[in-house]
């Protein structure tokens, strides 16, 4: 007996749901990715660099605000510097009696401490007080009636601007008494 070709065999081994028109749709569902969670997903990681990189440019931005203050007090002390030399040799002439510029030496100087005040910069007493390395300069260590460690005199003040030493004081430190 012949079949005709229309017909279909089906084999004992094989299931009908196998063949069946809906398990092929079953498998592309699973396989399928979901399009909204994979946008969620991209917009999480865009979201998370975006949180990063503005962090970052918060850091830099901080760093370079304290960088520029950094630099300005740096050329502020530097200025200071070379203006307290100029203090110091108004000072050294305006001691000389014998000067007949006096009057004049007088008015620069006050106009170079005015110069001064309005910087924020002034100089600070030593004679009498402990010797200090983070304010002080010991130029000579030499015998005294004053203990150990005490300054006996100053050969050059020192200045601060701000509670910040510009410069230290040169000083000369007692040795206490030699006996």
């Amino acid at each position: 007996m012949n079949k005709p070709a229309d017909e279909h065999v089906i084999d004992d081994d094989t299931t009908e749901e196998q063949s069946g028109p809906e398990s092929g749709m079953e498998e592309e569902e699973t396989s399928m990715p979901d399009p909204l969670a994979e946008l969620q997903q991209r917009y999480d990681e865009l979201h998370e660099n975006y949180l990063r990189l503005a962090a970052d440019l918060e850091n830099v931005r901080k760093r370079s605000i304290r960088d520029l203050e950094i630099r300005t007090k740096s050329v502020v002390s530097s200025f200071a510097k070379d203006l307290l030399e100029m203090s110091d040799n108004f000072e050294r002439a305006l001691s000389n009696e014998g000067s007949q510029s006096q009057e004049g030496l007088t008015h620069l100087k006050k106009a170079l401490d005015s110069i001064l005040d309005r910087q924020r910069i002034a100089s600070f007493t030593s004679v009498g007080e402990q010797f200090d390395p983070s304010r002080h300069e010991a130029i000579a260590y030499i015998p005294s009636d004053k203990e150990e460690g005490i300054i006996i005199d100053v050969a050059c003040r020192g200045y601060c601007k701000d509670d910040e030493i510009i410069r230290h004081a040169k000083v000369i430190v007692s040795k206490g008494s030699q006996e």
